[in-house]
């Protein structure tokens, strides 16, 4: 037998290698410069890594999934894994990504690279060139790689032994079943493996569901003090209330970490993380359960620097009170690994800017007394703002508040010498009962009194055009030119005079003419809750409300309703990148939010914000 024959034999004829497979890849895997660090992998040195790999090469969990912080190691336990098995176990393998381009880097970049690294895999791989592909390659062991994005074609065909799907919560709806089912007959025979990776994502979600069927497996750290284990966490609830552990003084400095069970405080240096990363274990946290779908989760903290922590923290919470929860969202799903429940997200009454004043007190420099009334179900109930405005855009609160009639309204009206003309009433909803009461409060002499407005989506901020009947001028504003609408009011026709009459004789004398008109402008709702965003968080003239009102429960309503809508990330029809104002959650109270974009509205039209 001639010796190449001799070695084949020999080769094959070997005990499997079934040492562990962070100590088969600390001999065989040399990391390319593309990795952080580069070099022979090092266990040792992120020792959060070993349980999952252990539990990658334990038969009995037949999914394992990483729910990771970015730039802690989840893909490069994917690398580790897919190099080991090639070699060990050998079988064909799918690693899916959610876009051509993310499979196309990765496999250029990283995995071929480290496949010319390790000398087991350089040696396995095929010499036929057509073997050797950008997104695919095929072993002389039979195994077939294939690095690709996880489309629904492409997770439909031939059923595969073992299967990588990385990045997972950006995969839409269904699509994780579709790569279920790929497992197929090997999965029927208990021979199927899964390796799931990814950061946080939404609440609700396959990736969420997945990640709470399975076993909890968490990394836990010991408290350099009381050597007790715990995870580390920026903050948790302790009877129902937020406890934070990671301190810091408002500039971001002097961070601390507190242990829960003894407050010791920790700071993020060299010897803290050596100290976690020899001493840590992972802990089930659900002893009790019987799944083979494992979840492991290791903390942010054993791995980042806490700088970044606290500056990416800091950054969210800035942007959340400009009116914007997606750093926040982001912070908490790529920073922290959590899952973002909208449901149940953390509303805070927005801070606003008080002043020493009387509402009842005349404003020297008042230019223009206006309400907005939000109008609820069967109109017995009332939402209502009044403010005075000033010619230069600044503005006092004179009212805010709930009424039960629209008597009340006229009552409050009356309260502040407020002109009829310069009330408006959100007609969104029951606008004929709301007309018919606009044509009721018509002052003499007046050939309208409270008005309606309506407020409309554009997304793009496009505006309304009007056009200067002497100059011929366009402009753009938050309104609409008036719309108005049919005067019988509902009614027959032989119905209205007699209907007016017992309503107000103004009205009557009005439509006897032909000139009873109720007019309704339509609003922006993008121009206008940018505007208001601006006035709240103090970035245009000053915005007041009275400090006598600051610890009311109704103006801690009020407070939490100014922070109802918020913009979000999306994409329009067409698939481009879009940001719309929508509701911090699915059923939140915002009725004084349209009080406060029904004011902007009105002060924008009475040229007080001028350039609106």
């Amino acid at each position: 037998m001639i010796p190449e024959h001799l070695n084949a034999l020999a080769e094959s004829c070997a005990p499997p290698d079934d040492r562990p497979i962070a100590e088969w890849c600390k001999e065989h895997v040399n990391l390319p410069a593309s990795y952080v660090p580069p070099g022979f992998f090092k266990p040792e040195k992120s020792r959060w890594l070993l349980p999952a790999l252990e539990a990658l090469k334990d038969d009995r969990w037949k999914t394992v999934n990483l729910l990771k912080p970015t730039g802690t190691g989840g893909t490069l336990c994917a690398d580790l894994y897919a190099a080991w098995r090639i070699v060990n176990r050998p079988g064909s393998i799918q690693w899916n990504w959610n876009a051509e381009e993310l499979a196309t880097t990765h496999a250029e970049e990283r995995f071929w690279p480290l496949v010319e690294n390790c000398k087991p895999l350089r040696d396995l791989t095929s010499e036929n060139r057509h073997e050797v592909r950008t997104l695919a390659r095929k072993f002389k062991n039979g195994c077939w790689l294939r690095i690709q994005a996880g489309t629904e074609r492409r997770l439909q065909g031939r059923h595969i032994p073992c299967q990588i799907n990385d990045e997972v919560w950006q995969w839409d709806a269904g699509r994780m079943r579709d790569a279920d089912a790929r497992l197929g007959a090997f999965k029927s025979a208990g021979l199927a493996r899964q390796l799931n990776i990814s950061q946080g994502g939404d609440v609700g979600t396959e990736w969420h569901s997945r990640c709470q069927s399975g076993v909890q497996v968490k990394w836990m750290v010991p408290c350099e003090s009381c050597r007790e284990l715990f995870f580390p966490v920026l903050e948790e609830k302790v009877s129902g209330k937020a406890v934070y552990r990671l301190l810091f003084e408002r500039d971001g400095t002097n961070i601390r970490l507190q242990c829960p069970n003894c407050q010791h405080e920790m700071r993020d240096t060299p010897t803290l993380k050596a100290f976690w990363n020899e001493h840590g274990q992972a802990v089930n946290q659900t002893p009790d359960k019987q799944t083979d779908v494992w979840t492991y989760q290791w903390p942010a903290f054993v791995a980042l620097p806490w700088q970044r922590i606290v500056d990416d923290y800091m950054a969210a919470i800035a942007a959340k009170k400009q009116g914007s929860t997606f750093l926040l969202r982001q912070f908490l799903q790529k920073t922290l690994a959590e899952f973002w429940d909208e449901s149940v997200s953390e509303i805070d009454p927005v801070e606003i800017s008080t002043g020493d004043y009387s509402p009842g007190v005349s404003w020297q420099v008042e230019h223009k007394p206006t309400m907005t009334v939000d109008c609820q179900k069967n109109l017995t109930l009332f939402y209502v703002v009044a403010r005075g405005w000033a010619s230069n855009g600044e503005s006092r609160r004179l009212f805010r508040g709930r009424v039960s009639s629209f008597d009340e309204i006229a009552s409050i009206q009356r309260q502040f010498n407020m002109s009829s003309s310069h009330v408006a009433i959100d007609v969104g909803y029951e606008q004929t009962p709301i007309l018919q009461e606009c044509a009721r409060r018509i002052d003499a002499n007046r050939a309208y009194g409270w008005f309606g407005l309506k407020g409309v989506k554009d997304e793009q901020g496009i505006g309304f055009p009007h056009v200067d009947a002497k100059t011929g001028q366009k402009t753009k504003r938050i309104w609409s030119p008036a719309v108005f609408p049919d005067m019988e009011l509902g009614l027959r026709n032989q119905n209205v005079e007699k209907f007016l009459s017992s309503l107000s004789p103004r009205a009557l004398e009005l439509y006897k003419l032909g000139k009873l008109r109720i007019p309704i402008y339509l609003w922006s709702n993008r121009l206008a809750y940018e505007t208001l965003v601006r006035l709240r968080d103090n970035r245009g003239a000053a915005w007041l409300a009275p400090i006598a009102e600051a610890g009311q429960e109704e103006e801690k309503h009020y407070r939490e309703q100014l922070g109802a809508k918020v913009l979000k990330d999306t994409v329009d029809s067409r698939g481009n990148p879009l940001r719309v104002f929508e509701s911090v959650r699915p059923g939140f109270p915002d009725h004084y939010w349209d009080c406060e974009a029904m004011q902007v509205v009105m002060a924008s039209m009475a040229g007080a914000l001028i350039g609106v």
